[in-house]
Formats: structure tokens, C-alpha cells, sequence
């Protein structure tokens, strides 16, 4: 099926105009890597709650102590050994409670966002595209003997919004 040639004479198109109230392009990250950053995240919490708990129980023997001062060793070690056993717990009940909230890597976020494509007789018509595109990229190569396309239409272009606003995750 051979389409007919666009006639340069032909009137031109229609303008264009998009509008979106928010437009958000988002790039996630892998799960398995979000799991990396969760646990990383919980282990570096865990560390400092582990030796808050320690010196709390090394605070609390030091006033038992003094209180009662014949305390054997064997009674003081047994009590930092279930501290680490109840430090284990802890870490296994925080990770099993923890959930896994996706932060995306990337978020580019633009609100009143508004496309506007104009027909102008500039960009009209085969011969002025294809000019244009020459002009735009020189170092291409064009046959001489032409090409054909199926569509080939030019439009200026305008992009306009109230806010662009682009987060990375920091890490």
C-alpha cells in the first residue's frame, strides 16, 4: 500500500496542546539491593542500641555493687551473656517487624505541565523537515537519492511548568 505524498499546499495541521497536573518519572531500585540498604540501616541502629543497653546494665551492676558488694563474677558474666542473647532477640524481632519501604532511586517531578506543539509553515512539508534535520545534525549521512518515510512531520515545541523538582536517594 503506497500512501499518498503529504501536498505542500495542503493546509497545516492542528496545534497540540497537553496538559498534566503532576508528571513523575521514577526509577526503583533493585529489592534485593533494598534489602542490602534495610538491613545495613537496621545493623548500624542496632550497634548503638546494643551498647545503650550495655552500658545501662554496666550502670546498674556498678550500683548493685555497691549495695551488695561479695556479687560474684560468675553472676556478672552470666548477666552480659543474656544481654547478648537478648540483644540477638531484639535485632531478630526489629528485622522481622521492619518493613521494607521502597525509596526510589530517582524521582523527577513536574507539576502544571504543559506541552504545546504549534504547526508553523517553517516546518511544513518534506523537503523543509529533511532541511532541518540537516541542518540540526551536519554530520549524518543523507543519500542522495533521498529517503522516503512514512510519517515525517516538524512542529515547534514549548514545555512549560510551575515546578521541576528531581530526587536522588542518598545513601
Amino acid at each position: 500500500m503506497k500512501k499518498d505524498p503529504f501536498p505542500p499546499n495542503a493546509p497545516l495541521p492542528s496545534d497540540i496542546r497537553i496538559i498534566f497536573k503532576e508528571a513523575r518519572l521514577t526509577l526503583e531500585d533493585d529489592p534485593f539491593e533494598s534489602l542490602l540498604r534495610m538491613s545495613y540501616e537496621l545493623k548500624e541502629d542496632e550497634v548503638y542500641e546494643c551498647e545503650r543497653r550495655r552500658q545501662m546494665l554496666a550502670e546498674r551492676l556498678l550500683a548493685l555493687k555497691k549495695s551488695n558488694p561479695l556479687m560474684p563474677q560468675a553472676r556478672i558474666d552470666e548477666l552480659y551473656a543474656m544481654l547478648l542473647e537478648k540483644n540477638s532477640a531484639i535485632y531478630i524481632e526489629r528485622w522481622n517487624k521492619a518493613d521494607n519501604i521502597k525509596k526510589p532511586l530517582f524521582v523527577s517531578k513536574w507539576t502544571d505541565f504543559e506541552i504545546r506543539a504549534f504547526a508553523d509553515p517553517y516546518f511544513h512539508g518534506q523537503d523543509k523537515c529533511i532541511r532541518l534535520m540537516q541542518e540540526y545534525d551536519p554530520l549524518s549521512y543523507y543519500p542522495n537519492a533521498g529517503l522516503c518515510f512514512s510519517t515525517l512531520w516538524g512542529r515547534g515545541m514549548e514545555f512549560d511548568f510551575m515546578e521541576w523538582a528531581v530526587n536522588f536517594r542518598d545513601y
